[in-house]
């Protein structure tokens, strides 16, 4: 896409943000070692947001519409995978529907969702 943005900056110098795909919808990224690692929506909706990175390369953000007006669910990427967080928290009456910080305690990796 031609367009993107960084949302933050971890002190290893990994970078989580989005940019605007080819079929006119917004990914999240991991810009780490000079590569960068595409970060699609993981609970069904059109767009995926990053919006904080750790050390570990571990990204968490958002989701929302294809009109980025509701936020739908708080999003990891890690090892690879994505993951909804209200999939990975005891069953509660909240629903996490953004994520914009994640420290440097490493997250398990839960395999695939």
């Amino acid at each position: 896409g031609g367009y993107g943005f960084a949302n933050w900056i971890s002190q290893r110098g990994d970078i989580a943000g989005s940019y605007f795909v080819h079929h006119k919808n917004f990914h999240g990224f991991l810009w780490r070692h000079g590569k960068m690692t595409d970060l699609p929506p993981v609970g069904g909706a059109a767009w995926a947001f990053g919006n904080g990175v750790n050390d570990y390369g571990q990204v968490v953000g958002n989701e929302t519409d294809a009109n980025g007006n509701h936020e739908i669910i708080a999003a990891l990427w890690s090892g690879g995978h994505g993951y909804d967080l209200n999939t990975l928290v005891d069953p509660n009456p909240l629903q996490m529907i953004s994520a914009d910080y994640i420290n440097n305690q490493y997250v398990k990796d839960y395999g695939q969702a």
